[in-house]
């Protein structure tokens, strides 16, 4: 009788090890059988959600500096204090100090010369040219950050439905997870 018993308990067994591994070629889910699987599971979501908010921060200090600029008026000096200081404003803040230091000079060649003197008209030709120099200037960089915004834009939305993906494969691999667990719990009872 035990013979038999210990037949029908091997060929048990041996079926739920072979449930089991069938189970695991099925479901090819990384670290199913992991010690500790919420780092493996969660790793690759928290990293994107780290990246996710890397990118947002990104596109918000865009966002501002983009606001800065559609508010930026070159006859408001105070307005420059306003402008971070990266790429894109670099050649409008040189642009504005020029165009201060010039209207400045301007102001001492009033006093001395009238209208008509070459100094006066150079001065005010080298004023106006300061002036669209730097119109120019503010409009390319305004709309490089404009396409910088967009792109940045772009990005995180397409990160946020990456997230939402791993998101849902965090889940789904959560329930492969348990079943497995199920199976190697009947495997190691048997």
């Amino acid at each position: 009788g035990l013979a038999m018993e210990e037949s029908r308990l091997r060929a048990q067994m041996q079926e739920s090890a072979a449930k089991l591994q069938q189970f695991r070629e099925v479901n090819a889910v990384p670290g199913l059988e992991a010690t500790d699987p919420s780092d493996v599971i969660n790793g690759e979501f928290e990293a994107l959600r780290s990246q996710l908010t890397r990118v947002r921060g990104e596109r918000l200090k865009l966002e501002a500096e983009l606001t800065a600029f559609r508010n930026f008026d070159p006859e408001d000096p105070d307005a420059v204090a306003g402008l971070a200081d990266s790429g894109y404003v670099s050649e409008v803040l040189a642009l504005t100090r020029a165009l201060g230091n010039k209207q400045a000079e301007f102001t001492r060649i009033k006093e001395r010369y009238l209208h008509k003197h070459p100094v006066y008209r150079e001065i005010v030709s080298e004023i106006g040219g300061l002036e669209k120099s730097l119109a120019v200037a503010v409009r390319s960089a305004g709309e490089a950050l404009e396409k910088s915004h967009r792109v940045a834009l772009d990005n995180e939305n397409k990160l946020a439905a990456e997230v939402a993906e791993a998101r849902d494969r965090v889940v789904d691999s959560e329930g492969v997870r348990a079943q497995f667990v199920l199976l190697s719990r009947e495997a190691e009872a048997d």
